[in-house]
């Protein structure tokens, strides 16, 4: 199995793993030949990339952090929660302070979220992490533009709840930040259409009125379970940055590290939220969700390192390079440099993961320095000092 870009799919090419509608129905199915139809279909949606099955590569298989099975039950529900709260919403002044007003006061909307519910998926998340003893998320994200609010509220979710365990977060810690992230952008469903716009894309006046959703996810917690004030912190406060630039209150970070037995310090970001906005930045860039442009890993993470310490709790950035694949499994890579000069302008697909090294992947090379093809071979970039690779997507 190997990912690849959209446009370079070809009719006959068979799909390596299953893909979901904007409803988290069955759309195809692992195994499924592509026709014309289909491929027009998946450009529709708004696929970018996807997996395909290849013979000379059938043993490259990324590993799943939660199954297909796990992933659709907790996606159905979210839609669903995300469908409700939306019709709910859309029947709501669109002024910031008389919607705010209302959420705050109208009983008739408190519960717009079945918590129950919400706890489920997060046990259901957990519960797959912890029993395969996953660390890494090594696959390409693949996803569809449309019912993309539901999929990131789930990826954010998954990739908090590994962060979290790299700093010995418990089961009850990992719930709570695991439902954080799947309702931390909740609110946006007040927004009506402009939920579905990109950043660049804002005019801004909308950009500003964007900043209102975390208030309004923080609310819309509030009044499903007055209790949750752990989470309803989180949720407020992912968007708020270490050197008080964020929102919506301006918060400073200390820049310490995210462990548990930290207590919350008044008036300053709250640890779980310094987690959930590294998860949620990390995903809207790989996504293209921030701009239109979905970053390589080893892009969008070195974005956020060059804003350690401003933007994000330089702790967490370092947790985040443990917990993402730069070159994710059944990708393709070109070597740019090594220390010892071997494989220079080779291409190969990456076999294996470094989990100690991450920019040293096992790679099964089949292109030399020419792009002609070769027999495959297996290279194992852990007895290189040095290695620097490109992605190719």
């Amino acid at each position: 199995m190997r990912a690849v870009r959209l446009e370079s799919v070809k009719v006959g090419d068979i799909l390596g793993t299953s893909l979901f509608n904007s409803q988290s129905e069955l759309m195809l199915a692992a195994g499924y030949t592509l026709t014309e139809e289909t491929i027009q279909l998946l450009r529709k949606h708004g696929f970018k990339q996807i997996y395909i099955r290849d013979d000379e590569f059938a043993n490259l298989k990324p590993l799943e952090v939660v199954t297909e099975t796990v992933r659709k039950t907790v996606a159905q529900r979210m839609t669903g929660t995300f469908n409700s709260v939306e019709e709910q919403l859309s029947k709501l002044p669109q002024s910031p302070i008389q919607l705010k007003k209302r959420l705050t006061e109208d009983v008739g909307l408190f519960n717009l979220v079945p918590m129950g519910e919400v706890e489920d998926s997060v046990n259901n998340l957990i519960g797959e992490i912890l029993e395969k003893n996953v660390t890494l998320l090594s696959a390409i994200p693949v996803k569809s533009t449309s019912g993309r609010l539901y999929q990131h509220a789930i990826d954010t979710a998954v990739l908090a709840i590994l962060i979290g365990q790299q700093f010995k977060y418990g089961f009850p810690e990992l719930q709570s930040l695991g439902t954080s992230a799947l309702l931390h952008d909740i609110g946006k469903m007040a927004l009506g259409e402009l939920a579905d716009k990109h950043r660049n894309e804002m005019t801004f006046q909308e950009r500003w009125l964007m900043r209102e959703h975390s208030t309004y996810s923080m609310l819309i917690l509030k009044g499903s379970d007055p209790h949750s004030y752990i989470e309803q912190q989180t949720v407020l406060q992912h968007h708020e940055r270490p050197d008080g630039r964020g929102y919506p209150q301006g918060m400073r970070g200390l820049n310490v590290a995210p462990l548990k037995q930290r207590a919350a310090e008044p008036g300053y970001i709250f640890r779980h939220a310094e987690i959930l906005a590294v998860a949620n930045a990390y995903d809207n860039l790989v996504s293209g969700e921030e701009d239109g442009t979905s970053h390589t890993p080893q892009s969008a993470v070195s974005s956020m390192v060059s804003l350690a310490g401003q933007a994000y709790n330089p702790h967490i950035l370092r947790a985040l390079t443990k917990a993402v694949q730069f070159y994710p499994t059944g990708s393709e890579v070109r070597v740019l440099n090594t220390f010892s000069g071997e494989w220079v302008g080779y291409r190969g697909i990456v076999k294996e993961a470094n989990v100690v090294e991450y920019a040293k992947p096992v790679v099964l090379m089949t292109h030399d320095d020419d792009n002609i093809p070769i027999e495959p071979e297996e290279v194992d970039f852990r007895g290189e000092r040095a290695v620097y690779l490109e992605l190719i997507l």
